[in-house]
């Protein structure tokens, strides 16, 4: 499984994957989707290393407007075959006139998108973790009351301790991190 987290603001964007995938010890579940959009899945190991995949080769992804965008990746999810494990995939970004949303496709919705979009001011944080005693109060202790960070620098390092620290507790995550930003233009 492993861990995920996702931080929308009326400014920013930033996803972070820990880097546990099977037996891969280094392997980012976070991907840049197009220079606007980055986007993180937690799925089985063969889910998701085929998304990360089709995102990579799809230069087609790169010049879509977010509704088009959103329903080429719910097409692609709904095409996967039926596993036991959830698959959930995290797209955030800054739409041009729009701003800043967090979107969530999985198979807890049939993969249909759900938009997060965040007060002015204020942030959406979507985390996907394994099953641990204290995952809320260790987001908000390493990561809600640090908002609003005080740098990209800074909250990368956040980000990174709420990995290690969700590692700490489960066997499913470790403490490698991945992330993707996105900023205005």
């Amino acid at each position: 499984m492993g861990t995920l987290l996702a931080i929308c603001s009326s400014n920013f964007f930033a996803i972070m994957s820990d880097g546990r995938l099977g037996e891969d010890e280094n392997f980012s579940k976070v991907v840049k989707v197009t220079g606007n959009w980055a986007g993180g899945i937690i799925a089985n190991e063969e889910t998701t290393k085929y998304i990360i995949e089709e995102i990579n080769k799809r230069p087609a992804y790169k010049d879509l407007p977010l509704e088009r965008l959103l329903v080429k990746l719910s097409n692609t999810l709904k095409k996967l075959p039926q596993t036991q494990e959830p698959i959930h995939f995290y797209l955030g970004g800054n739409q041009k006139g729009q701003g800043f949303s967090l979107n969530i496709l999985s198979t807890e919705n049939n993969y249909e998108p759900r938009a997060f979009i965040p007060p002015e001011g204020g942030f959406e944080v979507k985390m996907c973790i394994p099953e641990i005693e204290n995952g809320e109060n260790i987001l908000n202790d390493l990561i809600l009351s640090k908002l609003p960070p005080t740098g990209t620098e800074k909250l990368a390092a956040d980000m990174h301790d709420f990995i290690k620290a969700i590692a700490e507790k489960s066997d499913k995550s470790n403490s490698n991190s991945y992330q993707e930003f996105v900023f205005p233009w």
